[in-house]
């Protein structure tokens, strides 16, 4: 894509793709990619002008989902083997810890 001439025009041009790419649902990147544009000299311009952090495009939202465990679980886990304290240390020194 051939950028505007003079430093001016060359501003407005990559104001306008930054604001632009802000009201884009996808990504940086696919707005980059639909437009002609160099993602890393986009990505330049954009923190230029003020968008450093990222946007989240993704359309799943991580929340925390509560887990239930059932009775026979948690006596899995209190009847576990105990694990020797200097074996454990030995294991680690040779794994490189420093203790």
């Amino acid at each position: 894509m051939d950028l505007p001439k003079g430093r001016a025009n060359r501003a407005d041009f990559w104001a306008h793709h930054v604001e632009q790419a802000q009201k884009f649902t996808g990504s940086d990147k696919e707005y980059c990619l639909k437009n002609g544009l160099n993602q890393k000299t986009f990505s330049v311009h954009k923190r230029k002008l003020g968008y450093a952090k990222a946007r989240n495009t993704s359309k799943i939202k991580a929340d925390f989902v509560p887990v239930q465990s059932d009775a026979e679980s948690v006596d899995k886990l209190s009847t576990a083997p105990a694990i020797d304290p200097k074996w454990l240390a030995e294991f680690l020194i040779h794994l490189g810890a420093k203790i």
